[in-house]
């Protein structure tokens, strides 16, 4: 069986104001073409389809579109899962007509389309479904597949499907990994010695290089979107591949089976310039380790952080025919700030110019202290603070209670958002 994973679309996400759409559009003819290329049997897409929870007719057109070219005609089974972006009813709304396509969309954990027993010859079907796995037969495979499909799992919807409350805020982190164990250890039942089996989930796991706007919380715990991170360790061990979405960064994770962070398809925030996007491919039999590679995606036009030692420089190089197809956050050294003229000149010469930072001769100090201070987690920024206005090294009692006091805030803060998106919703 060849599978084809993919994450993070985010469609309808800009940059810093700037549409994103064409490039999408792109991105998502490229993937299609790599299936087809690569006669891939199954598509897994990790997560974070749309990047707010009411996105646009636009991006729905285009996403709905993407799937039927995907999906072949029912040659090819493709499952989807919600990421934290995605709001789970919304996405599973066109599962009707979706599920005679072969596509198999998954909002909730616990909540999986039912079972298709269709007969005819040289479709895809699914054979039965647990409460979080689909038993899928795919047309060019002598085996069946098992994936236990695993959506964004927040703590709040963890506590609704075990029916208990997370109440003591310092074994938050531990109970969150022993409930996330729990839900894997009752899908990995269905899977079998003769079977492929896959565990497709969205969610942070330790070791996961994060991006910049991803942060560690009380404890060094990292928590993102809602959702501890969790250790590798609760992964049934019985798993061949693990499908991930969640963290924008291809890479793997160190674990007994290849465990796989399939990456955003496009470069989202300038902290990914320099990233190589792709999809993975992976060929997977029963009982044997999955082979796997990555296809490197040509879609996308770069993000560049590039610094100038004066206006003139960054002129010219703005005006570089060589250097027109990217996104550019420019830095400048300059005695003095920009006239509007100048700005406007360099907008003219560069359309896809998203940021223009002035740095004064006064500011260079300033300027190299806030890259260190940034490279710094939150509680040594808060260390370095409260001793410059105590005038000594603080107490860890301190710091301690301030990491308490911003959890909790945190925590207050998803709860207001949750009830704003439920009035929303009434």
């Amino acid at each position: 069986m060849r599978l084809l994973h993919t994450a993070d679309l985010h469609l309808g996400k800009v940059l810093e104001g700037h549409s994103r759409y064409e490039e999408q559009c792109l991105m998502l003819q490229e993937i299609c073409n790599i299936a087809n290329e690569h006669q891939v049997d199954l598509v897994l897409l990790s997560g974070d389809i749309f990047d707010v929870y009411n996105p646009s007719a636009e991006s729905e057109r285009l996403f709905f579109n993407f799937l039927k070219e995907l999906a072949a005609d029912d040659a090819r089974a493709v499952v989807i899962i919600a990421g934290n972006h995605d709001q789970p009813s919304r996405l599973i709304a066109a599962a009707p007509l979706a599920l005679p396509q072969g596509i198999y969309l998954v909002g909730n954990p616990g909540e999986m389309p039912p079972a298709d027993v269709r007969k005819e010859a040289g479709r895809g079907q699914v054979l039965s479904t647990s409460s979080h796995c689909l038993r899928l037969f795919l047309p060019r495979c002598s085996h069946e597949t098992v994936v236990m499909a695993v959506p964004y799992l927040s703590q709040a919807r963890l506590q609704e499907l075990f029916s208990a409350d997370i109440t003591d805020e310092k074994q938050q982190a531990l109970d969150y990994e022993q409930r996330l164990a729990t839900l894997f250890a009752e899908g990995a039942q269905v899977f079998n010695t003769d079977t492929v089996n896959i565990i497709m989930a969205h969610l942070t796991l330790a070791g996961g290089k994060t991006s910049d706007s991803e942060r560690p919380t009380a404890g060094g715990v990292m928590q993102i979107g809602g959702s501890f991170g969790v250790g590798t360790h609760i992964l049934p061990s019985a798993a061949q591949y693990v499908a991930l979405g969640h963290l924008h960064r291809p890479q793997e994770i160190n674990a007994a089976m290849p465990c796989i962070y399939a990456g955003s398809p496009l470069a989202y925030s300038f902290s990914e310039s320099g990233q190589s996007k792709s999809v993975v491919i992976a060929d997977i039999l029963p009982g044997q380790e999955a082979k796997v590679k990555r296809i490197l995606l040509q879609s996308g036009y770069p993000l560049l952080q590039w610094q100038a030692k004066d206006y003139e420089e960054a002129l010219t190089w703005c005006e570089d025919e060589h250097n027109q197809n990217m996104w550019v956050d420019l830095l400048i050294q300059a005695p003095e700030p920009l006239s509007l003229t100048q700005i406007q000149a360099l907008r003219k010469a560069h359309s896809r110019l998203v940021n223009i930072q002035v740095v004064l001769p006064d500011m260079e100090e300033g300027l190299l202290e806030a890259q260190e201070l940034a490279q710094l987690d939150i509680a040594d920024k808060f260390r370095l603070f409260a001793s410059r206005i105590q005038g000594v090294p603080i107490a860890e009692e301190l710091v301690e209670l301030f990491l308490d006091l911003l959890a909790k805030g945190e925590e207050d803060e998803q709860s207001e958002d949750t009830e704003e998106i439920e009035e929303v919703a009434k």
